[in-house]
């Protein structure tokens, strides 16, 4: 192979790589091949299923048992696919907290941080619950009645009255 910068050949290994293309500081790759070029010095890494790696860093931070830094945020918002504002909105927060979050001037909330796990363990909205209606629930609690049936199998919700 040769290099993408120079042109010069490539030497391969398997090592370990500092992977801080992801943005946090402390992920490494083990064993995986990166290649060097002899002239220039540059370095590639190669890196198969990248979405996966991304979704088992997601699944393995939300497993950590202190709140998240604000580069393990704005990871976790990225490897979900949402603008800070999309997640602010969903979280309903402000986009400037989420900002001072994620650039370190603040830290998450013990209540925010839950409700981030919860949105990256689910990442996949229900199809049929807009994810835009997040943003108008009132702030007043009451209580929601609702009928639930089962029809072959299937649960449905529906109004109480027809129970």
């Amino acid at each position: 192979m040769k290099c993408t910068e120079c042109g010069s050949k490539l030497v391969s290994s398997i090592e370990n790589y500092k992977y801080l293309e992801c943005g946090l500081p402390y992920v490494t790759l083990c064993d995986v091949t990166v290649r060097r070029c002899e002239k220039c010095g540059s370095v590639e890494v190669a890196i198969s299923n990248i979405e996966g790696l991304h979704r088992s860093i997601a699944l393995t931070l939300i497993q950590k048992p202190t709140r998240f830094t604000g580069e393990e945020i704005k990871f976790l918002r990225k490897s979900i696919g949402l603008s800070a504002r999309l997640l602010a909105d969903r979280m309903g927060i402000d986009p400037a907290t989420l900002s001072r979050w994620e650039n370190g001037h603040d830290e998450i909330g013990v209540p925010c941080d839950r409700l981030l796990r919860l949105l990256v363990a689910n990442e996949k909205p229900v199809e049929h619950y807009p994810a835009e209606t997040l943003s108008e629930i009132e702030p007043a609690a009451k209580p929601f009645r609702v009928g639930m049936r089962a029809r072959q199998k299937v649960w449905e919700a529906q109004p109480v009255s027809a129970c």
